[in-house]
């Protein structure tokens, strides 16, 4: 608590020598705001979650690609089709 009243001040020391920022304080500061302000239940939950949707994507993915194998074979019998029904309509002339 004594540290959230200080942040001013600590501000403000930045501020005066015009800091703007550096590679290392951003780090640093997203490990402590993962660490401290995040509960780790949240986080668990969060890799839960993106673990089922890496699983329902790739199910997905999965599916997708059996209906395009099922369009293509469908496509094929309906061209073979499509060439008999030539062939037929070219003998009765």
């Amino acid at each position: 608590m004594w540290a959230t009243f200080q942040t001013h001040q600590i501000i403000a020391s930045f501020v005066s020598v015009n800091f703007q920022s550096h590679p290392f304080i951003v780090t640093e500061i997203s490990l402590f705001m993962v660490r401290e302000r995040v509960d780790a239940k949240e986080v668990l939950d969060l890799g839960a979650k993106c673990k089922k949707a890496e699983e329902s994507a790739n199910k997905a993915t999965a599916e997708v690609k059996r209906l395009l194998e099922s369009h293509n074979d469908l496509k094929r019998k309906h061209d073979a089709l499509q060439s008999d029904f030539k062939l037929v309509k070219a003998k009765v002339k």
